[in-house]
């Protein structure tokens, strides 16, 4: 729905032309004045009242220009990944909406209202919006697609271009076709297997449905170095019997490219394993809960833990040194 197309003016228009144009196709498609296509002028009504709701309020128009009609109703991540939009549905009576702005209703240059009250006529315009109401359709089933996504992508975030396939409705009005669709979706650091980017209203159309959503499900690859486990990395070490007992220096290299110098000062037997606080993966919070989150003193974890497992390595062979070594340790 282009609003602006729909007002017939042009996006950098001001808001008195935005009123007066709404004003005059307002009064142009009222239902009333429409006997013989009265559902299609309801419509029109309702979209073109709709326009100048949105249009007309300044926090609604900025989020209708960047993110259109999907951000201003349903939310839209932004460059940061965070929500927003999403607080706007369009429940107005449109005839109250005219009312507000010109203090009248839209048709009382049209007719001749003497001796009907103020309440006598709202019925009769009430009247005129039910009868011409068009019947709500349901919701298309939303298409789901999975996203496959390397850890690297997760841990970093990144912006993948997708292509997706849903059912379009041919020029019949009747029939439909499978159709390939492009979608650009931002991987916000921290997201894991599981979860969902939602397009809302992009999907699927048909004759007597409601456009459903388009749902990416977040998939990852096999690491060859990590293991995830929730917000926490496992990365396994090969370490010597030697050092595992007499301790060493182990290097982890982040997936963000650095490199951890991880000292290892306990002996290392089967199952040891050493936890470096907050290399792990980061914490996705959803916007929605950072929003309504209640302050504390302490800063939140911003990320996981790296869990170091070892791998020991044996030996194959050992000198007669080495055993005289071993046994005069008594080992």
């Amino acid at each position: 729905m282009d609003y602006y197309q729909i007002l017939e003016v042009n996006r950098d228009a001001d808001i008195p032309t935005i009123k007066k144009k709404y004003k005059e196709l307002a009064q142009m498609w009222h239902p009333s004045l429409h006997a013989e296509n009265k559902q299609e002028a309801n419509v029109k009504y309702r979209e073109i009242t709709e326009a100048y709701e949105v249009l007309s309020q300044a926090k609604y128009r900025a989020i209708y220009d960047l993110y259109g009609t999907t951000g201003l109703k349903k939310g839209a991540p932004n460059e940061k990944g965070e929500i927003v939009g999403g607080d706007y549905q369009f429940v107005s009576d449109p005839d109250e909406v005219f009312r507000d702005a010109f203090g009248r209703n839209p048709f009382t240059e049209f007719f001749d209202f003497s001796g009907v009250t103020p309440s006598e006529a709202n019925g009769i315009f009430n009247e005129f919006s039910q009868m011409s109401a068009p019947p709500r359709k349901e919701k298309a089933q939303p298409v789901y697609h999975d996203v496959l996504c390397t850890l690297e992508e997760l841990y970093l975030g990144a912006t993948k271009r997708v292509e997706y396939f849903k059912q379009s409705l041919n020029p019949d009005g009747v029939t439909t076709t499978k159709e390939p669709q492009i979608a650009n979706l931002t991987v916000v650091k921290g997201m894991k297997e599981g979860d969902q980017i939602i397009f809302p209203e992009i999907g699927n159309v048909s004759q007597s449905e409601e456009q459903g959503d388009v749902i990416f499900r977040i998939k990852q690859k096999k690491h060859s170095q990590f293991k995830r486990n929730g917000n926490d990395l496992i990365f396994t070490a090969d370490i010597s019997l030697g050092k595992a007992l007499l301790g060493s220096i182990v290097k982890v290299q982040t997936i963000d490219g650095r490199t951890l110098s991880v000292p290892v000062t306990q002996i290392v037997h089967p199952g040891y394993t050493q936890v470096i606080r907050g290399e792990g993966m980061p914490i996705n919070y959803p916007p929605t809960k950072l929003s309504h989150a209640t302050p504390t003193k302490s800063k939140p974890k911003e990320k996981g833990d790296l869990i170091l497992q070892f791998h020991l390595i044996f030996p194959e062979t050992l000198s007669e040194d080495q055993k005289k070594l071993l046994k005069e340790a008594d080992l």
